[in-house]
């Protein structure tokens, strides 16, 4: 249920996503339709009580987030008073212990990000990560660069046919497909799932003509690869892809509005 909600939430907002303002019956006339095109009633009782379990465990989970980190916090104050004591008295054992100490809460930190910001799916960065690390808190780009918006090729058709299982592994077959081949290139990016099938690579160090030559060459090498399921289902995929270099500063959301209404216009 979580996985159809996610779809349907993500549909809803990439349709609104140009609108300047979105009224709350807007958003629900717009959230309704894309689930009745998912077979989903949400008028339903029972719909509802599924809904109710998602945010109940979103909430323990958002809960073990800000507890732990609340604990991180209390070891680092402690940490940081005992290093002060430590220095004063010039306790070399202490320091180590201490030093230690913080290289396993260092670690700790870096597992709490990673559970936030990391897409349980695919592996790739997700969309809290894209406006955490990349976007500043007003909605602009923080650093220049180009931005390559991704989007698999019949999609929806291949989940609604063949059910919610094939979809993912199509999704992490094209993200770990996507990722090979961009290492192998030796190029500098970071890649997050921006929806149920979007991606956006983020390239720092790149010329725009660069980029496009790689993901081109990605996209033909792909026309020559097939996925099979367990169950024997063969699949050819493909994507589609269009970019956009950016400034410093640029709004994040007339970038996306751009890149989303040119892979509209190629579906």
């Amino acid at each position: 249920m979580k996985n159809k909600l996610k779809v349907i939430t993500d549909n809803t907002v990439n349709e609104l996503l140009q609108n300047d303002i979105i009224l709350p019956s807007q958003y629900f006339q717009t959230f309704d339709k894309n689930a009745k095109i998912l077979d989903t009633d949400i008028s339903d009782e029972k719909f509802e009580e599924e809904v109710n379990k998602v945010i109940v465990k979103d909430f323990e989970t958002i809960n073990g987030y800000m507890s732990q980190t609340a604990i991180n916090i209390e070891k680092l104050s402690n940490a940081t008073e005992n290093a002060k004591t430590a220095i004063v008295n010039r306790d070399e054992a202490e320091l180590t212990k201490i030093y230690k100490q913080m290289q396993s809460l260092q670690k700790e930190i870096e597992s709490l990000q990673n559970e936030m910001y990391i897409d349980s799916l695919t592996k790739t960065y997700n969309k809290k990560w894209i406006y955490s690390q990349f976007v500043d808190d007003v909605g602009n780009i923080k650093n220049d660069g180009i931005i390559v918006l991704v989007n698999i090729s019949d999609y929806d058709y291949i989940q609604k046919t063949h059910g919610n299982l094939i979809g993912d592994n199509l999704i992490k077959f094209l993200s770990d497909y996507l990722n090979r081949h961009l290492k192998e290139e030796g190029i500098d990016y970071q890649m997050a799932r921006y929806s149920s099938n979007n991606f956006l690579i983020f390239f720092k160090n790149s010329k725009i003509n660069d980029v496009r030559v790689v993901i081109n060459n990605i996209q033909k090498s792909l026309l020559n690869t097939t996925l099979k399921s367990k169950s024997g289902i063969i699949l050819q995929t493909s994507f589609y892809y269009t970019l956009s270099q950016h400034k410093t500063k640029d709004s994040f959301q007339y970038i996306l509005e751009t890149l989303t209404t040119k892979i509209k216009e190629m579906n």
